[in-house]
């Protein structure tokens, strides 16, 4: 590691940055987007991940739980490092891929 740069590391004369997390913390590498005015209330993404999505009770439309939202919004968030396997999968079985995934 070099100590002036927490997180990045010396590599064959290459600097390259190191994801770190622990599986208490968010992936803070990792934010995920839901486009919710095209959400068609399947149930994909919450029953593919329970821990990370739910259906909103006032329209139906999916949402992130209120412990991972970005700011309180939402359609924003950052999953937990337990989370991210099953989101990831969430996002692919979408059937109008509305979940979008930014590293």
């Amino acid at each position: 590691m070099n100590p002036e740069k927490p997180g990045w590391s010396h590599s064959a004369h290459k600097l390259k940055r190191i994801r770190i997390h622990d599986k208490t913390d968010g992936c803070d590498w990792m934010k995920v987007t839901i486009e919710r005015d095209s959400c068609v209330s399947c149930g994909q993404c919450w029953d593919t991940c329970p821990t990370f999505f739910e259906q909103n009770s006032d329209d139906s439309f999916s949402e992130i739980i209120e412990d991972f939202r970005s700011g309180g919004n939402i359609a924003t968030g950052t999953p937990s490092a337990d989370d991210e396997a099953c989101v990831r999968e969430a996002a692919d079985l979408c059937p109008v891929t509305i979940i979008k995934i930014e590293e």
